[in-house]
């Protein structure tokens, strides 16, 4: 093989390695994620709602995009914030009081406790 094919060659290998190795990555990534939240054990504690937000990031097809999150507090005065679709975090109002669920960092639900 002369030189410049060699080097063609070898350029051509390193472009589809740069190319594909961040895919590759990010794959490998999101795998790890969601076996680590299959194995994890659901689990349920007390909470109340602590405070809601919303984070609206760049516009995509003319709409922005919005993330939710709510904070949840613990008796112990431990705190969590997890990510809602938009139905359950229009479903939560601060200061409610009941029953956090969540596997691993995934928020499952929250159960409301009623006053009477």
């Amino acid at each position: 093989m002369l030189p410049f094919e060699l080097f063609m060659l070898l350029l051509i290998i390193g472009l589809i390695v740069l190319l594909f190795v961040p895919t590759i990555l990010r794959a490998a990534t999101a795998i790890r994620r969601a076996s680590r939240i299959a194995n994890s054990p659901e689990r349920s504690a007390e909470a109340s709602v602590l405070s809601k937000r919303v984070e609206v990031s760049a516009i995509e097809r003319g709409k922005p995009e919005q993330r939710h999150f709510a904070t949840f507090q613990f008796p112990s005065g431990e705190r969590v914030e997890f990510e809602l679709t938009g139905h359950q975090f229009g479903l939560l109002a601060e200061a409610d009081q009941g029953t956090l669920t969540w596997k691993g960092p995934r928020y499952v639900g929250f159960t409301r406790e009623i006053m009477r």
